[in-house]
């Protein structure tokens, strides 16, 4: 071929001649640029130093302090008999490698084992990007030595495309690497997917609270209350029964409240405490007391346990009386709308056709509240079915009948029902009665009229005599029906049936939402309105996008250090240094990816604070969201702005000695920015290797905890077992805290690293060897931190898989259309039609599992439901595994009482008083049954 730059004098070809200094600072001090060996072999000898110090002290601090470096063997609330064997000194290193999926799954989360299928999958391609590197660097090592490629004199950039000369043959060997590297991705991925499939399927078929339950949000008016919203449900699945409805409730002061006993209670094991250990009374002065503590005439102070005592009393009294009227307040209101005759619901309802088989499923109980009567529901149907046989003909025997259930009719074992029991039992009683003979066409008009009657009366009778308690106590709202509610079903089928169907034909409207865990709920975000959420995603969105471009800022102005000539140039003073200490070269020359490192550990803090205005739900939907935002700022900033600019920053400076040149030939700029972009390798392998020798070191060693830790234990209060469970200033953590893996922060990270592959693997190999050690030892340390450190939940049941394997597959789509433009760069006659095909390949690959694949793992089948729902009859009861678990934390508990470590310090007057709930009811049975007013008490 013969090469455009032959114009030039080739005898004293001034273009070839780089600037090799550059004056520093006016002083005339000169700085000689580093070549890619040296930055590397001063990047590995620092930064391999740092791991091997980590690594090293690691191997014995966890074997000469087991308490620091395994919680999960010795916290009773997150053991597992995985972690009772820490292996030797350096064993653990293969030995974690040894555990099976199952005992992973079984023992830590679905969320971190999918984490682990990623870093394994990467260490696979890596092994073959290696194979791929075995004859890829020897092909441009030994290419023979051209005009344009004269100046690449380094040994590591000669393993690299850029010493290879435009428009040679050689230049296919990088599409063929390319077709092997992206072709065993593809075909990983398939294969990855029917493995996530089956996971995520087994994850949703267990037997858990949040696989039946889901929540739903924006509910029309017309369907706020347990029963217009149960009567829904049935319409849509007639086989289905509902199990729980747990509306939202609006309980501002009663949070309040609540929020004010927790105080109280932990100052009250304080003083308790504190009396015990020093044997002197602790004291209030009269000016720090609740204002509902009076002090004794006389006296400017008065008894700390005394005080707190007397407010927890008055706050457990008002907490009580408020969460009672607000029962009543939702009993009445659900009273109500069952015998009411809304137009509006009944036409909302009558667009669902009412199949035969859903007039049978009526003789079921409604819910599982209903087993409060002291009849059993059987018992009832039983007497209804009496009356269709004719022993009650009329509306008047009907009446007479139900006020015939007296002592004598109790079931056996249980006590007669008092006369406010049997008006709940006659509404109960008339409901059914009334429903199964619509069904059997007996009744007549009058008879339906009569009970209709009969019902309105009882209701309106219990309404009357809570009516004006309710109202003196409840204010503002308090106690009103929120929009959205957690709905519990006994049948995976309808779970999944109702998260893929559009529940109403206005937008938004009824919008159903997979159940998070329980304790994984931000209680604060269920009940935000449709228009705060849009507004929230909107402010969420112009936000990450500001703090997208102004963060180009500092990446860029790092990425410029990445050499000491570039140092100098911005700093001056830094070449007066280097000439007084020489030994800060080696160093400054590493400083760059260690800022980056440093600049992309903030932005989990922040990204995860833009996202809370999403107001998402969960902890998981804030991963999922942080994980999205994390991946694309990985990915645009610190891939994409750093090559961008330490590119360009290269590429100015040879254009500063070659103006001439350039101007006298333009194609010799498309030849300066293919080679840079090729040379650009070794700055990312520094960035994947300082952030995985930081990340697993500061992760392994806990330095971090650990010194948080000690601040705790000698600066925060830890006179009570609360306060010793408690961080101190939000910050300092003791010890034993518990939690969950930051999911979203590391596995943006393994985006990162996979994109890097994705890129260099095929232009510059030497890449694959060290992202194959990255991938390979950040699964071991992310193994050894989830069965020794961290808690098992929250999990999301792998949610973040789907969303990291499209970014991959999007970065391989990127990275095969960079590698198009480097060899068309390159002049390459051959490798660029090479190419293309296999981008089309690859999008048709990206397209195709795109239509089904992530949605098939998303929810259950129909055949598995079908065959769970058969396997779990008789074997799950529902009821028992989801009650109360989705009710809100300020109507759970109506008395708390201090805990304390001898049951003989609860001072006197608390001692009788039953901590929880009341008379043995659940919450949610409690929530819905009838109340107990006063006139009932005196009956």
């Amino acid at each position: 071929m013969k090469y455009y730059y032959q114009s030039f004098n080739d005898e004293d070809p001034s273009w070839t001649r780089m600037l090799q200094n550059d004056m520093a600072s006016g002083n005339g001090t000169a700085v000689n640029p580093q070549s890619d060996s040296e930055i590397l072999r001063n990047t590995f000898t620092v930064y391999g130093s740092v791991f091997l110090v980590f690594m090293s002290a690691f191997c014995v601090l966890r074997q000469w302090r087991p308490k620091w470096y395994n919680l999960r063997s010795w916290i009773d609330e997150i053991k597992t008999p995985l972690a009772e064997n820490m292996f030797g000194y350096v064993s653990w290193i293969w030995n974690l490698l040894l555990f099976s999926e199952n005992d992973i799954i079984e023992n830590c989360s679905l969320d971190f084992l999918c984490l682990a299928r990623l870093l394994r999958m990467g260490f696979r391609i890596s092994l073959v990007a290696m194979f791929n590197a075995i004859w890829l660097m020897p092909l441009y090592s030994t290419s023979p030595i051209a005009i344009d490629t004269s100046n690449v004199t380094d040994p590591i950039a000669s393993l690299t495309i850029a010493n290879v000369p435009s428009g040679s043959y050689r230049l296919a060997g990088t599409a063929v690497a390319s077709y092997v590297l992206f072709g065993y991705l593809m075909y990983t991925v398939y294969y990855e997917l029917y493995w996530y499939i089956d996971r995520r399927h087994a994850f949703l078929l267990r037997p858990e609270a949040r696989n039946y339950t889901v929540f739903i949000r924006n509910i029309p008016p017309d369907f706020r209350s347990n029963q217009r919203l149960e009567d829904f449900f049935r319409h849509l699945y007639s086989q289905a029964t509902v199990v729980e409805i747990d509306f939202l409730m609006r309980v501002p002061n009663l949070s309040k409240l609540v929020a004010r006993r927790d105080v109280v209670v932990a100052k009250l094991e304080r003083a308790i405490l504190l009396r015990e250990r020093t044997g002197r009374e602790p004291m209030l002065s009269q000016r720090s007391l609740p204002r509902i503590v009076t002090p004794l005439r006389g006296s400017h102070q008065v008894s700390a346990v005394d005080a707190y005592t007397q407010e927890l009393i008055e706050l457990n009294r008002d907490i009580k009386e408020r969460i009672e009227a607000i029962r009543r307040k939702q009993y009445d209101y659900q009273q109500v709308t069952e015998i009411s005759t809304d137009e509006t619901a009944t036409e909302e309802l009558s667009k669902y056709p009412v199949t035969h088989s859903s007039l049978v499923h009526v003789q079921q109980p409604a819910t599982e509240t209903d087993r409060l009567l002291r009849y059993g529901e059987d018992d009832v149907h039983a007497r209804a079915e009496s009356l269709l046989k004719g022993r009650v003909t009329s509306g008047s025997n009907m009446n007479l009948s139900l006020a015939s259930m007296s002592e004598h009719d109790a079931p056996a074992g249980q006590p007669p029902a008092t006369p406010p029991q049997r008006k709940r039992q006659t509404g109960n009683f008339v409901t059914t009665t009334a429903k199964i003979a619509a069904k059997a066409g007996v009744f007549t008009a009058n008879a339906v009229a009569s009970t209709a009657t009969h019902a309105v009366s009882t209701v309106a009778t219990t309404a009357a005599s809570a009516a004006a308690q309710a109202a003196s106590i409840l204010q503002n709202h308090e106690g009103e029906y929120n929009d959205a509610a957690f709905v519990v079903v006994n049948r995976l089928s309808a779970v999944h049936s109702t998260l893929q169907m559009l529940q109403h034909d206005k937008p938004f409207t009824m919008e159903v939402i997979e159940a998070p865990e329980p304790e994984d709920v931000f209680w604060l975000n269920t009940g935000r309105s449709h228009k705060d959420l849009q507004l929230g995603w909107l402010l969420s969105m112009v936000a990450t996008g500001t703090l997208c471009i102004f963060w180009t800022v500092p990446i860029a102005f790092v990425a410029s250090l990445n050499s000491v000539t570039a140092l100098t140039k911005v700093l001056p003073f830094v070449s007066s240094l280097i000439k007084a200490i020489p030994i800060l070269a080696p160093i400054l020359t590493i400083l760059a990816p260690l800022l980056v490192v440093l600049l992309n550990s903030l932005l989990p803090t922040i990204l995860g604070l833009i996202s809370m205005l999403e107001g998402p739900i969960s902890g998981a939907t804030l991963t999922a969201s942080k994980f999205s935002k994390l991946a694309v700022f990985s990915i645009v900033q610190t891939f994409f702005i750093s090559a961008i600019t330490k590119g360009a920053v290269s590429v100015a400076s040879q254009i500063a000695g070659q103006v001439q040149e350039i101007l006298a030939n333009p194609l010799l700029l498309v030849d300066l920015l293919a080679t840079e972009l090729a040379r650009n390798s070794s700055y990312f392998i520094q960035i994947i290797f300082v952030s995985t020798v930081m990340s697993s070191g500061l992760e392994l060693t806990r330095l971090v905890p650990l010194i948080f830790a000690a601040v705790r234990r000698f600066c925060g209060p830890r006179v009570t077992p609360r306060e010793r469970k408690r961080p101190f200033i939000g910050l300092f953590f003791p010890l034993r805290h518990i939690s969950a893996f930051p999911q979203a922060d590391f596995m943006s990270s393994v985006v990162l690293l996979y994109m890097v592959l994705f890129v260099y693997a095929a232009i510059a190999p030497l890449v694959s060897f060290i992202a194959a050690f990255c991938f390979l030892w950040l699964q071991v340390a992310f193994t050894n931190q989830n069965i020794f450190i961290y808690a098992p939940t929250p999990d999301s049941g792998g949610k973040l898989w789907p969303k990291a394997i499209k970014i991959l597959l999007s970065c391989m789509l990127i990275a095969e259309i960079i590698t198009l433009g480097i060899l068309g760069l390159r002049q390459s006659i051959i490798a660029v039609p090479l190419m293309v095909p296999l981008i089309v390949v690859s999008a048709l690959f990206y397209g195709y599992v795109n239509q089904q694949h992530f949605k098939v793992a998303e929810h259950l089948t129909a055949d598995a439901c079908m065959e769970a729902e058969m396997k779990h009859i008789g074997n799950c009861d529902i009821y028992s595994i989801a009650e109360d678990e989705y009710t809100q934390p300020a109507l759970k508990r109506k008395v708390v009482l201090p805990e304390l470590p001898d049951p003989n310090l609860m001072p006197d007057s608390l001692r009788d008083i039953e901590d929880g709930g009341v008379d043995g009811q659940s919450e949610s049975q409690a929530l819905t049954s009838p109340p107990t007013t006063s006139e009932e008490r005196n009956e």
